[in-house]
């Protein structure tokens, strides 16, 4: 990009070849973005914003209250990096009642940098609480095979966590209230995003008899991270229709 002030003191903003040699001038005070946040959900997906420049790494918590700073900054050292802050939400009149977020205020160096920002979901592991018939004696949860069998890189594996379960009320109060059912819990190995795309398919199989395996039930719903990634899932068979 290349700058030249107008006579009201507005850069203008023009394309520029990154293999230029030409003199890039540089504005007297900083470019500002505006972030605004068009949909509340936002809010329950998002974890913190990871900021990557030329020279650092910096990883920073925020809350609703406030409004992220992200200042670009000549480090002295012929790069730039980005400086977070925190500071006080401007009254929301000033942006049209749209929900401010964050503001990005670059001063560009001297030499050519690329700010990368990067929103990052949040991410939980997901547990299953499983209610099934008392003739289920074992059930397997596991994400649907696709291309290829096997688990695959970065397939989710769930583990039975039920018999670790010193002080749990969800399984308590539910083996309280079934007590002639058969209740497993499943855990997922690893912490999952909220985010998934393409989504992932969960199954529930019967595998009481490890010979003749049966799906109980073919896309479990996907827990988020408003539930604590926990879902209590209720199956019961008739006449072998599940």
């Amino acid at each position: 990009m290349i700058f030249r002030p107008d006579d009201l003191s507005i850069y203008s903003v023009l394309n520029q070849q990154g293999n230029s040699e030409a003199e890039t001038p540089l504005p007297s005070s900083p470019l500002s973005f505006y972030i605004l946040i068009t949909s509340d959900k936002f809010y329950n997906y998002t974890k913190y914003p990871s900021i990557m420049s030329s020279a650092d790494t910096t990883n920073h918590t925020s809350d609703r209250g406030n409004t992220l700073l992200f200042k670009g900054e000549d480090s002295g050292t012929n790069s730039s990096i980005l400086v977070v802050s925190q500071v006080v939400k401007p009254p929301p009149l000033s942006f049209q009642n749209r929900k401010l977020y964050g503001i990005i205020s670059i001063t560009p160096p001297k030499v050519f940098c690329n700010y990368i920002l990067t929103l990052e979901a949040i991410a939980t592991k997901w547990r299953y609480y499983i209610v099934a018939d008392k003739n289920v004696t074992d059930v397997d949860v596991k994400e649907k095979e696709k291309d290829s069998p096997g688990n695959g890189p970065g397939r989710i594996i769930f583990n039975n966590v039920g018999g670790a379960l010193q002080t749990d009320t969800i399984y308590d109060a539910i083996k309280t209230t079934f007590p002639n059912a058969g209740v497993f819990v499943k855990e997922s190995d690893i912490e999952v995003q909220s985010v998934q795309k393409p989504a992932k398919v969960i199954q529930c199989w019967n595998t009481t008899d490890k010979n003749q395996e049966q799906l109980l039930m073919d896309n479990l719903p996907i827990p988020s991270c408003l539930d604590n990634g926990q879902k209590i899932i209720h199956v019961l068979s008739k006449n072998n229709n599940f």
